[in-house]
């Protein structure tokens, strides 16, 4: 049972910037950090990591009843997040498999994440964003019911090995970060896990084909929440700059 309760310890980053902070795994991303990510940007090219947004034909969550949605929380609105700029590192668990998008179900291990990084010749440094492709999207347009239904993505390990290197933000193709699956997955839960535990961002449903046909593994990230007076979260269209 310790063993067991050992394995499942995960980050806990409460009361690491004072009592007072709001705006949590963002303190990672220093002057120094942001600087050095300018640095990056050597071709003049930006990438939108936003899918296109229209009218039909783009994967939503069903309607939400209204005692879903409360009012009453006075801290932690997304208002406090003035931007985003930090370096971004792509993890293309994809491409790594050989395979257009990853088996429905599959959980991403940390195996995975350390061979993706030495694969691309990259190592995740504090107040990174990091992004990991699953290339699920397209199985969209293949059927919408195999899209819905289960999805590959993170678990409890290899999300807390994000953690553990201090990343500010996880990005990911997939709608969910963590995997889905038809049977629930042991541990904590990924949402719980980065946004209660260690106050790291959360971005769903990027698009990230672009970045992974032309091999960019890393970039300056750039990303702007609207600034909703107790929102806790916003749309955004990240961009990658090289």
């Amino acid at each position: 049972m310790a063993q067991r309760a050992a394995k499942e310890r995960t980050v806990n980053n409460w009361g690491r910037w004072g009592k007072n902070d709001e705006v949590g795994a963002l303190n990672l991303v220093t002057p120094e950090v942001l600087l050095k990510a300018v640095g990056l940007v050597k071709r003049g090219k930006v990438y939108s990591l936003s899918p296109e947004m229209r009218e039909s034909g783009m994967p939503r969550l069903e309607f939400r009843p209204a005692n879903q949605h409360f009012r009453g929380a006075r801290k932690l609105g997304i208002q406090n997040v003035k931007g985003m700029v930090t370096r971004g590192v792509l993890l293309d668990v994809a491409a790594l498999k050989g395979k257009p998008y990853l088996d429905d179900e599959y959980v991403i291990t940390t195996a995975d994440l350390e061979a993706c990084c030495k694969r691309q010749k990259v190592a995740l440094q504090p107040g990174d964003a990091a992004i990991v492709r699953t290339g699920w999207p397209k199985t969209y347009a293949e059927s919408p019911e195999k899209y819905n239904r289960t999805q590959p993505g993170l678990d409890t390990e290899s999300g807390n090995w994000l953690a553990e290197r201090d990343v500010c933000a996880v990005g990911c193709d997939n709608s969910a970060i963590g995997a889905r699956t038809v049977k629930p997955l042991p541990g904590r839960n990924v949402h719980a896990l980065f946004l209660q535990d260690a106050g790291i961002y959360l971005i769903e449903m990027m698009d990230l084909e672009e970045l992974s046909r032309d091999r960019v593994n890393e970039f300056l990230f750039v990303m702007a929440p609207l600034r909703v007076m107790g929102g806790t979260g916003s749309a955004v269209n990240p961009l990658a700059v090289v």
